[in-house]
């Protein structure tokens, strides 16, 4: 049998999802728990990620991780606004009036940290802000 898990996007939803995914894996017995495939569009796909970074078994620490990213998350983290920004400039140009370098950054680390090691599988998916398609 193969158990499939997929997470929808919607920035603070993913907060909710890691509470939804820490309650599942501290409340079903294995092998309820255990997902093979984890997939997950935008901030879903972020805590997909997460998934990767544990193998099939470990759920309980997998759960207290997407609950602690989430309990630790800043806004400092995820975005900052950009300097010296021409006020009318993100209106016509994919700039935009934030830069989310420190997302990237943030998520890196944590790669990095677990060896940049994928120990399942996940699809992932975001959508274009300027056009609505999926990448």
């Amino acid at each position: 049998m193969c158990r499939i898990l997929s997470m929808s996007g919607g920035g603070s939803k993913g907060a909710y999802e890691a509470g939804a995914v820490h309650s599942i894996v501290n409340t079903l017995p294995a092998p309820d728990n255990q997902y093979d495939v984890v997939s997950g569009v935008s901030v879903g796909a972020i805590n997909s990620a997460s998934f990767a970074l544990f193998a099939k078994g470990d759920e309980l620490q997998l759960g207290d991780f997407i609950l602690n990213l989430w309990k630790n998350m800043k806004n400092d983290m995820v975005w900052k606004f950009r300097d010296n920004i021409d006020p009318v400039g993100p209106l016509f140009d994919n700039s935009g009036f934030v830069d989310d370098t420190p997302l990237y950054e943030f998520l890196h680390g944590i790669l990095s940290e677990f060896a940049n090691i994928a120990r399942r599988t996940i699809i992932t998916t975001a959508n274009d802000v300027l056009t609505g398609n999926q990448m």
